[in-house]
């Protein structure tokens, strides 16, 4: 099935093809051209200090560098853990079949921050994933684009515009929640303001 996304749930195997939704896709673009005295136009270029050298666009880009200060070729890199160990690459997740287990919860999808859409066009779809789907199931593979030393949680879901995918980052960030105020607690007392009247009457107003 060539580069789609491959999905096996059961004994099904469904794929898709990939779309990433943009802002200039879903809204459009507005771009600011500035233009000569013939109306041409214009191309942004950078003027280095004294003025002697003018580069035109693209006449810059990253280096990689070593401790040395030597140049690196980006196929040099390579991903280390926290102990300097070279950490073992993920296969593309595309082009080969990706397992589906048991669906997610939705605060899994929640606890992640988003970091790309995609639009799933179907080629094929199983009748089991496409009702788990309709039933509004969140299932959840991990994807990386091409070989990489780590890969990202993708989650599959259904919504009015069709089948998604939502690449996430974990945030890991713990919800919290409001601390009951003064106020709450005299409402939670059901009109029994008698502890309230002893909290007021240990107060020392001379400390104010």
């Amino acid at each position: 099935m060539g580069r789609a996304l491959t999905l096996k749930y059961g004994q099904e195997v469904s794929a898709f093809d990939l779309e990433r939704v943009t802002r200039e896709k879903v809204h459009g673009r507005r771009r600011r051209a500035v233009v000569d005295e013939r109306g041409e136009a214009c191309a942004q270029a950078l003027l280095l200090s004294p003025g002697a050298v003018l580069l035109p666009p693209g006449g810059t880009t990253s280096v990689y560098v070593d401790e040395d200060f030597n140049a690196l070729e980006r196929a040099e890199l390579v991903a280390v853990d926290a102990d300097g160990a070279a950490l073992a690459e993920v296969e593309s997740s595309l082009g080969r079949e990706l397992d589906l287990s048991a669906p997610v919860p939705v605060e899994r999808l929640l606890d992640c921050a988003a970091t790309a859409v995609y639009a799933l066009s179907a080629e094929a779809i199983g009748p089991e994933l496409a009702a788990a789907l309709d039933r509004g199931e969140i299932f959840e593979v991990p994807f990386a684009w091409r070989k990489s030393p780590t890969s990202r949680p993708l989650f599959i879901l259904a919504g009015a515009g069709g089948v998604l995918g939502i690449l996430g980052e974990p945030t890991g960030f713990e919800y919290c929640e409001r601390e009951p105020r003064l106020d709450d607690e005299m409402t939670a007392t059901d009109g029994d303001m008698t502890d309230i009247d002893d909290l007021l009457d240990a107060l020392d107003f001379g400390m104010f």
